[in-house]
């Protein structure tokens, strides 16, 4: 039986109430800016349910999530994070996406003109997993399933969980099928969804028949995660198993 988790991006909303709902260990992601406010958020969610683990999902400024585009500076900043012991033993998410919130021409500029601080920046990143194991942090990295401009890493070299996001919601359906089975190939945790809209806004809703059968179909995956906190009710949570 699968592990049902949760991706909350907006922690300080009132979501976090949702967690009463959950009656499984289960682990849910909080974003947060920093560390500091994360512990918040942490604190808060275990005085609501004591059977959640709360990770931490650091949320950067400037790109939103991490990639070779965010600057040195933010990811310094989270490499001396990943160092505090405040964090030791607490799983952490490194969301590695393109960040799509900004216009696409800053995007289209940077690789032409600044791809070499792109690959150093992409160096940088991979150095952040041996700073998350000096506090014997969990490390999951949410992913594309097919990576793009070092948003994925060698797993071989690096002891990391991949989560594939595998939202069907915003999937074409004559694609459905085929993302589905390539995602269950990779043996993988996967995340589901989207039963909440997220940081874009635009991001349709899963309906609870595609969810379960998404849940069915990927039942022998240890772990998933659900997107998000936010979009979970009591009716929802027994449905699933959460």
């Amino acid at each position: 039986m699968s592990l049902i988790n949760f991706f909350e991006e907006f922690s300080d909303s009132g979501s976090l109430l949702n967690a009463k709902f959950i009656k499984n260990k289960s682990i849910v992601f909080l974003a947060a800016k920093s560390l500091k406010q994360f512990l918040s958020f942490a604190k808060k969610i275990r005085s609501i349910n004591k059977k959640v683990v709360p990770g931490y999902w650091p949320i950067i400024e400037g790109t939103y999530w991490i990639s070779p585009f965010t600057s040195e500076t933010e990811l310094n900043r989270l490499g001396r994070e990943f160092m505090n012991e405040k964090l030791k033993g607490i799983p952490v998410l490194l969301d590695l996406e393109l960040p799509t919130l900004r216009p696409k021409r800053d995007l289209i500029k940077q690789i032409l003109f600044n791809f070499t601080t792109l690959k150093n920046n992409a160096t940088i990143i991979s150095g952040l997993y041996s700073q998350l194991q000096h506090n014997k942090s969990p490390i999951y990295s949410a992913e594309y399933p097919i990576p793009f401009l070092d948003l994925s890493f060698n797993y071989k070299k690096i002891p990391c969980q991949r989560i594939y996001m595998c939202y069907t919601s915003m999937s074409p359906n004559i694609l459905k099928s085929a993302f589905r089975y390539f995602v269950k190939k990779q043996h993988c945790p996967v995340g589901l969804g989207v039963i909440a809209k997220g940081i874009l806004g635009d991001e349709k809703i899963i309906t609870e028949k595609d969810l379960l059968y998404d849940l069915k179909y990927f039942k022998d995956t240890k772990e998933i995660f659900i997107f998000r906190l936010g979009g979970l009710t009591y009716e929802l949570a027994v449905k699933i198993g959460a």
